[in-house]
């Protein structure tokens, strides 16, 4: 049980809005071969509201207020929950089906610019309590902790 799983590294809200399931596409300006189970984990750094335009903000914080969280309370330097990684898309090709409704939100929590990699995202799960972690850049590998296995009671990649 302690084989490791994929890991990723986002800054908050972008980590919360993943495992909330609000959020389908992680862009990256870098692709990935990886596909299967991955760990959010939500960095220590929070991104400071004015770094962001003020209308992804909006949709941000109305997304989250939506699921009764704001922006300042959300966790740090911990994994959230997992993801399916299911498949790499040139983010630009996205843009137009998602600058359209009932897709606006996912535009705004994005960049979706030429040359720039949209991970396609599925079967978010968000843990019941996150579990504090130092994070890493790219990908890395997380060991899930014993206590979790048996606190979330799910079968794990590797217990299939």
């Amino acid at each position: 049980m302690d084989k490791p799983m994929k890991a990723i590294s986002l800054w908050q809200p972008w980590a919360s809005l993943v495992v909330l399931g609000e959020k389908r596409f992680e862009t990256r300006s870098w692709s990935a071969d990886h596909r299967g189970d991955l760990a959010i984990h939500a960095a220590k750094r929070i991104t400071s509201p004015s770094e962001i335009p003020a209308q992804d903000l909006r949709a941000m914080r109305d997304t989250l207020s939506e699921l009764g969280l704001t922006i300042e309370e959300l966790p740090l330097g911990a994994v959230l929950g997992t993801v399916n990684l299911v498949a790499m898309h040139p983010a630009a090709t996205l843009w137009e089906e998602l600058s359209r409704e009932p897709f606006l939100n996912e535009a705004s929590f994005g960049n979706f610019d030429e040359g720039r990699f949209a991970w396609e995202l599925t079967m978010p799960e968000a843990f019941d309590k996150p579990v504090p972690t130092r994070g890493y850049q790219g990908l890395w590998n997380w060991t899930p902790p014993i206590d979790l296995l048996l606190i979330e009671g799910r079968p794990w990649p590797w217990q299939k």
